[in-house]
């Protein structure tokens, strides 16, 4: 209609007048004509291409949305990307589009130990948005049958302290088989100390890899998937015999290679750092006018008890532990109640503190999401990984050297509460063993309430051995059952006052419902066998997830899977005690 209207001015400009001027008029007219229709037609292309670009940016980068209160009644808004809150589509087939998040594994170590540093691996590839490639085997600890040729038969084996020829394993039947750094043919491997020997079984032995792939969407991928990625010559191979990482896998992509002790200090490493806040204190006569007089004295008192507890603890940053009496008894009452509350996080903010999301000490022995609290932390001591590593453009981002001991679980503490949420839906969702496992607890379940007459059963976990010789269990063993037997016995008061407890086993496994009795037989469970001692242990566990009642020394990572997986089925918390037994 424009243009019409526009053309139809033009001709009869032209029939009226034929001089220089008029043609004059004419061509600025038209011109002015034409530049409103190149103008509109700009303009309509911005608006499609910035929603377009719009559409894109909030599918590839989501946020959260947050409210920040400041003078008076106004609000600020803003944007904040949120690591833990990932919806992107499926990433490209095209591997040069793709990255990758790979570290060297301890392969040597008890199945529970290398479980846990893979469910921290998951947790970081999360974080960073990169793809984990998990590790091709794990080395199977003692083998529990008459001899070791039968064992033979699942994997390579590997005996401490003599030299295996690399060269003859490649050609021997084994359906897979680890490898050598550098085509090297002769090889003493690092072997698991318990039984000075160890057998090489692929990683879906001990875990539902396929499970964790799926679960965690496309956060990780299995070692044999990697390779076909990368069209590697050798697709019977499960990655290095000693569990780290050969450049030779790298498949001529871009690395990067980060030192292990990025990661050493797990009481100042966070996920990420802080957003900004707005203190409400800047000294002792400069504070902010947002807020009630009555809150600002509040805050005083606060300060003045953190200030105590930093001064008691000493000047070598000890971890300051959340204080619940500030909140129940103290100063911190009224408008500065409760955890969450945003006005505390002002006021710890005007000591260059920040309160960060954790897991009591219970948690840091069992890694697992158990007991949670929060801590208080200088801002100036805190390194976050996600601001550090995520910006890597590497395609491969390889952790370098053995990373799990002395570090709280996921090796970080978590500036917000859903990066802790994700941490426990990872090791609660994503980590499971393979269904055989199952399979073969529910029927065990089921022989061992032929023997308690049908009614539920009670389970604990007593470790001897290495644990007495690092001083986590009590010498003497009658102590030691001792403890274990009171409180197992402590469970029959709790689940006969509230016996719709057993439900949520019952809704889990098809347990009883019936309540255990004290005179229940009470024996320690030793006709167990399995091919391994590693997959005799994920049996155990399986069985023990199962019982009504659930009583576990916290100084242990078996205990710590029993927790995530009784919290994976949904059987109630209180049916779950944890404690350390060498107390």
């Amino acid at each position: 209609m424009v243009k019409d209207h526009i053309f139809e001015t033009y001709q009869v400009e032209e029939r009226v007048s034929n001089d220089s001027s008029n043609n004059l008029i004419l061509t600025i007219r038209f011109l002015k004509a034409l530049l409103i229709l190149v103008t509109i037609f700009s303009f309509l292309n911005l608006i499609l291409s910035q929603k377009s670009t719009l559409i894109f940016q909030l599918r590839s980068e989501p946020y959260e949305h947050r409210t920040v209160l400041f003078s008076g009644d106004q609000t600020n808004h803003h944007l904040e990307i949120n690591p833990w809150i990932n919806d992107k589509p499926e990433p490209e087939k095209d591997i040069r589009r793709r990255k990758f998040l790979v570290r060297d594994w301890s392969v040597w170590l008890g199945w529970n130990n290398e479980r846990y540093i893979i469910e921290t691996a998951l947790v970081l590839a999360k974080l960073l948005d990169r793809e984990l490639v998990l590790p091709g085997f794990h080395l199977a600890n003692t083998c529990e049958l008459e001899t070791d040729y039968a064992c033979d038969k699942f994997g390579p084996y590997f005996p401490g302290g003599f030299l295996i020829d690399m060269e003859a394993l490649k050609n021997s039947s084994y359906l897979c088989y680890p490898e050598a750094e550098n085509s090297t043919k002769f090889i003493k491997p690092h072997v698991p100390s318990q039984s000075n020997e160890g057998w090489a079984l692929p990683l879906d032995t001990f875990l539902d890899t396929e499970n964790v792939v799926s679960t965690m969407n496309r956060n990780s991928i299995e070692f044999k998937d990697f390779l076909k990625l990368i069209d590697y010559k050798d697709h019977k191979s499960l990655g290095m015999i000693s569990g780290e990482w050969s450049t030779k896998y790298n498949g001529g992509m871009s690395y990067r290679k980060i030192s292990s002790t990025f990661f050493t200090d797990g009481n100042q490493t966070v996920d990420k750092l802080h957003q900004r806040i707005q203190p409400l204190m800047v000294n002792s006569t400069s504070y902010s006018t947002d807020v009630s007089r009555s809150v600002i004295e509040k805050c005083r008192v606060t300060l003045d008890k953190i200030d105590y507890d930093v001064k008691k603890n000493g000047s070598d940053g000890k971890p300051l532990s959340w204080n619940e009496s500030l909140i129940n008894f103290g100063a911190l009452d009224g408008e500065l109640a409760g955890k969450e509350n945003h006005l505390f996080e002002r006021c710890i903010a005007s000591r260059g503190m920040r309160s960060l999301y954790a897991f009591k000490n219970i948690a840091f022995w069992m890694k697992a999401p158990y007991g949670e609290t929060k801590l208080i932390r200088h801002v100036k001591n805190l390194r976050g990984i996600y601001d550090e590593l995520y910006n890597h453009k590497e395609q491969i981002l390889h952790i370098d050297g053995e990373i799990h001991n002395l570090l709280p679980a996921a090796s970080m503490l978590w500036s917000s509460k859903e990066g802790r949420e994700m941490y426990k839906t990872v090791v609660r969702t994503a980590v499971r063993p393979p269904e055989i496992f199952q399979k073969v607890a529910a029927r065990l379940e089921l022989k061992m309430r032929s023997k308690t007459n049908g009614r539920s059963w009670r389970a604990s976990h007593m470790r001897r051995g290495d644990f007495v010789n690092f001083g986590w269990s009590k010498k003497n063993i009658e102590g030691h059952w001792n403890t274990i037997e009171k409180g197992l016995n402590e469970s029959i008061d709790l689940i006969s006052r509230e016996p719709n407890l057993l439900k949520s086993a019952n809704k889990a496994f098809n347990t009883s419902l019936e309540i255990p009795r004290a005179e229940d037989p009470q024996k320690i469970l030793g006709e167990l066998s399995s091919s391994f001692m590693d997959t005799l242990a994920i049996l155990e566990q399986c069985l023990i997830m199962r019982s009504a009642y659930y009583f576990g020394d916290g100084q242990t990572s078996f205990t710590g899977w029993i927790i995530n997986q009784r919290a994976s089925f949904m059987i109630d918390e209180r049916l779950s005690r944890v404690e350390f037994f060498n107390r």
